[in-house]
Formats: structure tokens, C-alpha cells, sequence
């Protein structure tokens, strides 16, 4: 029946509540569409002002969630809601939604997986529309800023060694939650294996800065995939494929994106694992790490493999991956003793931590000179 259910979905979502001075109330319902095309909003904006709104979806909802996200941030961002003039501000807030819109849709028409709204001519392959060395490439929403052009010419805060190797029906990774700030171990609580979906998640070593960068636009576009309810969803080889183009256009701009980043998940029902870097070399294996890993870890990693004489388990590959973790902890001058660890299957993503290497320092209160 086209776009419409045979049966209406007549469940309700209500919600009561307060924004001073008043009391509100809220109640959606699906209806006859075949998934829930609405939003709304009300948010307490100053202790004198508040923001209620409905917005139609009118056939597709990623407009209406998209005012949603961020008509309140507009409005008071804007000139006229600082001078008082709240019906003008209003005004220029649906002016200024229109224009945000046409920058993400613009966007995804020349970097995406496919266009933000129906109705667009089909995406051409990621590949083929991918941003190149001969355009500017910008993120949506974020205009360049005036003044001289400043690139970032080494990473700040930093990670260590990601570590992630293929097992029989699925993927381990795992990473440590140390930020270092040149030589000191600064940030002790960071996260550098996130993930994505049910079916891919991201390891990344490099700078910590560039990868929250990246992160947030990697999360922007799992909510626009979750908004357009289509049936389709971002997929670990074409997250790995978009990140190439994007590192690779930084890095010919002299402005990298100083990171190394691990992508894991499962693609058509096979576990999947690629590598790419700040200059956008990319590859997929079975077995990978970065940083120190390289050294420390791969062997280790090849020789369980090699001792099983195939594929490991889920509790092999575990095991052997905090033993690479903890290796890199002694060996490694940039490495922590808490680290996170995530596996993807079939069954979906789960991301662990943060835990502690198993590591007994007693001995040392015998070695000359400890005390």
C-alpha cells in the first residue's frame, strides 16, 4: 500500500510535565504511515521563555527530526532573540533551518552514502563522488573560519597502539583509555574504540581531538541512517571506504587528520577489518594493529593463529588480545594498564570496559634500589 500500513499503529506515546509557569502535556501516534514521520519540541529556553512546536513530517521524517535536533539552538543563537524580539527571531529561525538544510543536503549529495531526502537523483558510488584533492572539503554546519588558513602541523593528545584481529564469526578490538599530552600521561579515561551500529564499530590511535572530530560525524551520520527508517543502515565497508576519501583529502590539503583508525564489523554475514591512515592508505586483513603494535603485537597474534592451525574462538581471540594489550602496557612508554575491548558478531556490537591488565608489581619491592 505504498507508503501507508493496512492498519493503523494506534499506540500512543504521551508525556505530562512542567515548564514554569506552566503545565504540558505531549502525545504522538504513528497512524496509518508505515513508521513515525512527526516530532516535537518543548524546552525551557530562559527562566521567562519557553519553546513548544509540532513539526509535520509531510511523507518523510528527516526534516521534521532534523528541526527537531536543533531549532532551539538556533533561535537563540540568532540576533533578533538577543534584542527581545522573540516573533522575529522565530522567523528567522525557520529561514535559517531552510538554509542549514540545503548545506546537508548539498553535502550529501557529493559525500554521502546516499541523499538526506527522497526525491533526489541516485547517489552516484562513493568512490566515484567521493571528496577529491581538487575541492575544499567541509563538514555540514561548520563554515570555514576567517582568517589565514592554519593546519595542524603534529597531534597534541595522543593514543597508543589499537589492536583487533579476526576470529570464527567475528571481530576483537581493543584499545587503552590513555590520552598522552606529549610525554605525560595526561587523560587516563578516554574511549578510543566506539561503536557505530549493531553491525560496525571504530578503533582509532593518533590524535584524540581528530578522532571526537571524526566521531561526531560518523555518529551525525548513523542518526540521519536511523532517522531515513529505510531498511538500510551504514555498513562497516562503506564507513572503512568513506574515511579513506576524507583522510586522504585532508592529508592533500596539508591539514591531516592525524589519526590511524581500525574499522571492525560484519558485512553480509562475514566479519570485516580495515586499516586506513592519515594519508588514506588503506587495506583489509585478518590481523591488525597500529603504533607500537605493529611490533609488539602482530606476532603475537600471528603465532596464536598459527598454534591453532585456523580460526580462533571469541574466548581465544579475547585472550590473546589482553595479551597484547598487556605486553604493550610493559613495553610501551605510551601505553596504560585500562583499556577497552569490543567484539562484533552476529549478534551484534558490545564494547567492554574499561578493565585492568592482569599485572603484579610485587617483585619490584626486591630489585636494589626500589625503595
Amino acid at each position: 500500500m505504498g507508503s501507508y500500513l493496512s492498519e493503523p499503529v494506534t499506540e500512543k506515546h504521551s508525556y505530562d510535565g512542567y515548564i514554569t509557569p506552566y503545565n504540558i502535556g505531549s502525545a504522538a501516534m504513528q497512524g496509518w504511515r508505515k513508521g513515525m514521520e512527526d516530532s516535537h519540541v518543548h524546552v525551557h529556553l530562559e527562566p521567562d521563555v519557553s519553546l513548544y512546536g509540532v513539526f509535520d513530517g509531510h511523507g518523510g521524517a528527516q526534516v521534521a527530526h532534523y528541526c527537531e535536533r536543533h531549532i532551539a539552538e538556533v533561535i537563540t543563537s540568532s540576533a533578533q532573540y538577543r534584542a527581545g524580539k522573540f516573533d522575529e527571531a522565530l522567523v528567522e529561525a525557520f529561514r535559517k533551518i531552510d538554509e542549514l538544510l540545503e548545506t546537508l543536503i548539498h553535502f550529501y549529495k557529493r559525500f554521502s552514502l546516499r541523499p538526506i531526502m527522497k526525491g533526489f537523483e541516485k547517489c552516484p558510488s562513493l568512490w566515484a563522488n567521493g571528496p577529491d584533492f581538487q575541492n575544499i572539503h567541509q563538514f555540514p554546519n561548520r563554515p570555514q573560519e576567517p582568517g589565514p588558513h592554519r593546519a595542524t602541523q603534529s597531534p597534541v593528545t595522543t593514543g597508543s597502539s589499537v589492536i583487533a584481529m579476526k576470529y570464527d564469526g567475528g571481530v576483537v578490538i581493543a584499545a587503552d583509555t590513555l590520552g598522552s599530552y606529549g610525554s605525560l600521561a595526561r587523560f587516563t579515561e578516554i574511549e578510543r574504540v566506539i561503536k557505530v551500529n549493531e553491525t560496525t564499530m571504530v578503533g582509532a590511535g593518533g590524535d584524540f581531538a581528530d578522532f571526537q572530530f571524526l566521531s561526531d560525524i560518523i555518529r551525525q551520520k548513523q542518526i540521519d541512517e536511523e532517522c531515513a527508517d529505510d531498511g538500510f543502515s551504514l555498513k562497516p565497508k562503506a564507513l572503512h571506504c568513506w574515511l579513506t576519501r576524507v583522510l586522504y583529502n585532508r592529508r592533500s590539503k596539508f591539514d591531516p587528520l592525524w589519526n590511524v583508525i581500525l574499522v571492525a564489523g560484519m558485512q553480509d554475514g562475514e566479519p570485516y577489518l580495515g586499516f586506513v591512515n592519515l594519508q588514506g592508505t588503506a587495506y583489509t586483513d585478518d590481523i591488525m594493529a597500529t603504533g607500537m603494535g605493529v611490533d609488539l603485537c602482530l606476532p603475537v597474534m600471528r603465532k596464536a593463529v598459527e598454534d591453532k592451525g585456523g580460526k580462533l574462538t571469541l574466548e581465544e581471540a579475547k585472550k590473546t588480545i589482553q595479551q597484547c594489550v598487556r605486553l604493550s602496557y610493559l613495553r610501551d612508554c605510551r601505553a596504560w594498564p585500562k583499556y577497552h575491548i569490543a567484539n562484533v558478531n552476529a549478534d551484534g556490537v558490545k564494547v567492554e570496559g574499561p578493565m585492568m591488565i592482569d599485572s603484579d608489581w610485587s617483585y619490584a619491592k626486591g630489585v636494589k634500589g626500589y625503595e
